[in-house]
């Protein structure tokens, strides 16, 4: 294939070489490429211009498709804490989440966290009181990666609880929707 552009760049060369035969010729082929590059110059910029409104419409379009995306997701969401009690479950038992032909959507949990219910001074004092000094740091503030390893239980004596938050969120199946 590359030499068939070869050819085809030899060949459209040809007479092209007889052309220059002097300066003049070699002004005249100077004065060519220039006009060429300056109507690539013209070309890019006028398509570079293009492109730009298209991008800026593809951003509008995009933008208010994201927004309505965000309103079905917080209806969803809206739905879904409506629905999470006793007369109208739609979470099977167990499950947080409910997955429908278009996509899944619930809640899933986060990590686990410990809030402290006293002072953070306190549960550090209660922790090295009980001989837990090494879920203390030396910063003096209890280790919480460590603390969650705890029931709320033994937290509970220490002036702390471990929560987590639990954060709606919607999987959509796009390969089930053709547009």
């Amino acid at each position: 294939m590359q030499a068939a552009a070869n050819r085809q760049q030899e060949s459209q060369l040809a007479p092209l070489k007889d052309a220059i035969g002097d300066l003049a010729g070699a002004d005249v082929a100077l004065k060519r490429m220039v006009g060429l590059e300056n109507e690539i110059d013209w070309l890019t910029s006028k398509y570079e211009e293009r492109i730009t409104k298209l991008r800026e419409d593809l951003e509008k379009e995009v933008t208010a498709r994201r927004e309505q995306i965000a309103i079905w997701h917080r209806a969803l969401n809206g739905f879904a804490r409506k629905h999470d009690d006793e007369t109208f479950q739609i979470f099977e038992k167990g499950r947080r989440s409910v997955e429908r032909t278009f996509g899944t959507f619930g809640y899933r949990w986060g990590k686990w966290t410990v809030r402290y219910t006293v002072k953070a001074e306190t549960v550090v004092n209660k922790l090295e009181a009980d001989g837990h000094a090494d879920l203390v740091k030396v910063t003096k503030r209890p280790l919480k990666k460590k603390l969650v390893e705890f029931s709320n239980d033994v937290l509970e004596k220490w002036g702390a609880r471990k929560t987590r938050s639990e954060r709606f969120f919607v999987d959509l199946k796009r390969e089930e929707v053709k547009s």
